[in-house]
């Protein structure tokens, strides 16, 4: 019976700026993943690739890196495409930073595993995230304390959900995992 659809589906979503943020990026990456639905993953790794060795996968790593807007779209790359250096190395440390990942420009396991997650994986991930935000209650007599578990960061929000401090934690692992729980 609500006049207003919207104000009504506003109403009853999570308060939080974080929710929002993720709501704007969900709708991102599924346009990411419909771009990049076609496109082959990165070739396997043998040995982890440092600055100035050979990769064949170096022209899809460029591709995957600017569609995620790592990789400004002005930004040259090496004359010889299979080439790792310069722009596609500091590329990868943005991408490893975003990804809570030890930005130290090489390609190992960790890193191409987070490069190879299909972005309609990410996609999903982030529906997920929604979800588990709509858990979290609404009102809180003190400032929220928050893991974020994939991103092994603790923060604690003012009651205006402004950050006031931002730390890296240790989390569980599959054997014995972080609880999830919310309480005062």
């Amino acid at each position: 019976g609500a006049e207003d659809v919207q104000k009504a589906v506003t109403l009853v979503e999570p308060p939080f700026p974080a929710y929002r943020r993720t709501v704007k990026a969900l709708q991102v990456y599924r346009r990411l993943a419909l771009e990049d639905e076609k496109e082959k993953p990165l070739p396997r790794l043998k040995k982890t690739v440092k600055p100035g060795e050979r990769y064949s996968g170096a022209p899809r790593l460029a591709r995957l890196l600017r569609l995620l807007g790592d990789l400004p779209a002005s930004a040259a790359t090496a004359r010889e495409k299979t080439i790792y250096s310069g722009a596609l190395v500091k590329a990868v440390k943005r991408f490893q930073v975003r990804h809570g990942l030890e930005p130290d420009g090489r390609l190992g396991r960790e890193t191409f595993r987070e490069l190879n997650t299909p972005l309609g994986a990410r996609a999903a991930q982030l529906r997920l995230t929604l979800e588990r935000w709509r858990w979290i209650s609404r009102k809180f007599d003190r400032p929220m304390l928050i893991v974020n578990i994939p991103e092994f960061r603790l923060r604690v929000v003012d009651t205006e959900f402004r950050p006031v401090l931002s730390m890296r934690v240790v989390v569980g692992k599959r054997r014995s995992p972080t609880p999830v729980f919310s309480d005062q």
